[in-house]
């Protein structure tokens, strides 16, 4: 019975520091994305700075690229827009011939980036839109989703927390259109650590999940009332 209230106790104080870092990370992001909104005109705002720049020339560059914009002897430096020979188009900020600074990266299937670059990279903050409906906008490391961000997808589904090379990694909540949410820690996409999981029914799992199940010690709370606390083993008990 002691060793019982001993997990039951260990599990809420574990789950409580495990959801403080998920709601300090969320407003971080908050103000992140609220710093991208601000750059929701970075079109127009790039456009009008190759149009106003000055010693703007029109020059085919290396490897073929297509280049209008400010040069630094024959590399692109400051503002500028490159057609490369594979169909894909960058607008915004070179530094000596790289992408580097805020820009607008469009591949030729019709995929877009907005934000920040360092070296050729997508690196900083930025909002990227898949063909496939799904919306990322937070951190980016040299191209890859990387630290805290919002992937909005296409069904209606959203995850907000920690990304490590384009995975749900670390702390994080994702809510299902249907009601339903996860919040805690994750690996490599999947539940992995300590975690709640509240289905739409008002069920709830305080515990431990290994692989997207649950696996350890856990406490499950049943629509009905009833409640069972003890090991699981892939989402048994």
């Amino acid at each position: 019975m002691k060793l019982n209230i001993f997990i039951t106790l260990l599990l809420i104080h574990i789950c409580a520091a495990s959801f403080a870092q998920v709601t300090a990370d969320n407003a971080a992001l908050a103000v992140s994305a609220e710093n991208i909104k601000k750059n929701s005109t970075l079109q127009e705002e790039i456009t009008a700075k190759i149009k106003n720049a000055t010693d703007v020339k029109s020059v085919t560059l290396k490897g073929g690229v297509k280049y209008e914009g400010q040069l630094k002897g024959k590399k692109p430096n400051g503002y500028g827009r490159a057609v490369y020979p594979n169909g894909d188009c960058y607008e915004g900020c070179f530094s000596r011939g790289t992408r580097q600074g805020l820009g607008i990266y469009t591949y030729r299937d019709g995929e877009r980036y907005e934000g920040a670059f360092l070296n050729d990279r997508q690196h900083g903050k930025g909002v990227y839109y898949f063909n496939d409906g799904r919306l990322y906008d937070g951190f980016w490391e040299v191209d890859y989703m990387h630290g805290y961000g919002k992937m909005e997808y296409p069904g209606g589904d959203v995850y907000v927390g920690s990304w490590s090379e384009d995975k749900r990694s670390g702390t994080g909540s994702y809510f299902f259109v249907n009601g339903a949410s996860y919040s805690g820690e994750w690996q490599a996409d999947k539940y992995n650590g300590m975690g709640t999981f509240v289905w739409n029914n008002n069920s709830k799992y305080v515990g431990e999940w290994k692989n997207g199940l649950c696996h350890g010690d856990g406490k499950f709370f049943y629509s009905n009332g009833d409640v069972y606390s003890g090991a699981w083993v892939n989402n048994m008990r």
